[in-house]
């Protein structure tokens, strides 16, 4: 009898997933790099004054600071989790996506919630989702807000028009399903009746926990206070992007970091390998070429400007997470109750 174990489904899955954002993420490699000279590419690296570059790690962990206290806003009436473990929630996502493919660093940190506040993973995944958006809809209006400044060709207004709309349209059903949960459960309920008895009672309990996870959206205070610190989030990482700029004393418009992260949001959206590896690099030299930028210059600012948002972060995590790391806690296995 052999001693091999065949691959379960769920490690076939991710095999594929993984395969997958390699692939997407070669792909933009290769239209990244048929253009350049790497020599003077190379040149444009040592162009980067480091001192400069360095401010960017304070707004970045500014950044992480204010998704901490948004989180926090949104999880209170689930468990009042700590500032601590808030920003360590945070560090499990930014370092799992720069360590895993395909985002899984969003998993990661919906179980590390829900394991340290005792917490049912779909009312962690509500939380999240509330998040992810509320920073739709902020990118959505930073967009248009830029269209009638920016003399370079944003991405499809299309596209971005049915971002906004879907993120509107996804907040207003949350916030109805926050408002109403016995309804939406109930009628979830006898859809899946028709499946069997222990399906309804499975699909109640999923639906009622989902609900649960929404409910600071039953307080108008709690979601202002959730956009205004999602506004911050974004100014920090504006102010991100201007460090970047900065740091390779490049004479830019105004508008240049608002352009620079809308086209690094819309790359790193797509499925990728582990910290968007391809996807960050060409969408970042693709607007800045749109701006002026010579090709060579616009690849090093790509190169270093990803290199100082993923590895600071990811040693970050690995520092304040080496507990969690070494008892084997950041996993992304999702345990739900099976009845009410």
């Amino acid at each position: 009898m052999s001693s091999t174990q065949e691959p379960t489904a769920g490690q076939r899955r991710r095999w594929v997933l993984g395969l997958l954002g390699l692939a997407i993420s070669i792909l933009f490699i290769t239209l990244l790099v048929r253009q350049v000279d790497a020599a003077r590419v190379l040149d444009e690296l040592k162009r980067v004054a480091l001192g400069r570059l360095s401010l960017g790690l304070l707004t970045m962990l500014g950044a992480m600071w204010v998704m901490s206290l948004r989180s926090g806003v949104l999880l209170t009436p689930l468990h009042r989790f700590g500032q601590g473990r808030l920003f360590k929630a945070i560090l499990v996502v930014l370092g799992g996506n720069n360590v895993l493919p395909m985002r899984i660093g969003e998993l990661l940190r919906v179980a590390y919630l829900a394991r340290h506040g005792s917490l049912s993973y779909s009312s962690c995944l509500a939380v999240v989702g509330i998040e992810r958006l509320l920073d739709l809809g902020v990118i959505a209006l930073m967009f248009f807000a830029l269209l009638p400044v920016a003399v370079v060709p944003l991405p499809r207004t299309a596209v971005l028009a049915g971002v906004a709309l879907g993120a509107a349209l996804g907040l207003g059903a949350l916030v109805a399903l926050a408002r109403w949960p016995a309804r939406f459960v109930a009628a979830c309920r006898a859809v899946a009746r028709m499946a069997g008895r222990r399906v309804s009672s499975w699909v109640g309990t999923a639906v009622q926990r989902f609900a649960d996870g929404l409910s600071s959206l039953r307080s108008a205070g709690r979601i202002v206070a959730a956009f205004l610190l999602t506004l911050g989030y974004w100014v920090f990482q504006l102010a991100t992007m201007r460090v970047f700029l900065w740091a390779f004393d490049l004479s830019l418009p105004w508008y240049a970091p608002g352009v620079l992260l809308v086209f690094i949001v819309f790359g790193v959206a797509l499925p990728s390998s582990p910290a968007y590896v391809g996807t960050y690099h060409y969408f970042a030299q693709r607007a800045l070429t749109l701006m002026g930028v010579e090709v060579n210059a616009a690849t090093s600012v790509s190169i270093i400007s990803h290199a100082a948002a993923v590895i600071p972060v990811t040693l970050l995590a690995a520092v304040l997470l080496f507990g969690e790391l070494w008892r084997g806690e950041l996993t992304a296995r999702m345990e739900e109750p099976r009845e009410l």
